[in-house]
C-alpha cells in the first residue's frame, strides 16, 4: 500500500527520488525499500514515503489506531482540568 494500486503524482515524485538502479522494476524497488526498513536505515526518501503512506492511510480511514478505554478516560479527565491543554 499504496504503491501497487493507488499511484498518485505525489507518490510518483517520491519514488523517483530513490536510486535509479532501484527503479527498474517494482520488485527491485520493493526489495530496496524493504532492505532500508529491515536495516533501520534513516533514509530521507524512505521517511518521506512513510509519511505519505501514514498520512494517506489515516486520511482515507485505511489505517486506524485503537483508542483504549483507559486512554479515553484519561483524556476526558485532562480535558476538564483548566491547567492542562490536550492536543490530539
Amino acid at each position: 500500500y499504496p504503491i501497487s494500486q493507488n499511484s498518485t503524482d505525489t507518490l510518483e515524485s517520491i519514488l523517483a527520488k530513490f536510486p535509479q538502479a532501484t527503479l527498474v522494476s517494482k520488485t527491485q524497488l520493493h526489495s530496496h525499500i524493504k532492505s532500508l526498513v529491515d536495516n533501520d536505515v534513516k533514509d530521507p526518501v524512505l521517511k518521506e514515503l512513510q509519511g505519505f503512506v501514514w498520512e494517506k492511510g489515516y486520511h482515507e480511514g485505511q489505517i486506524q489506531a485503537p483508542l483504549y478505554n483507559d486512554a479515553l478516560q484519561a483524556i476526558g479527565t485532562w480535558s476538564k482540568d483548566p491547567a492542562k491543554n490536550v492536543y490530539i
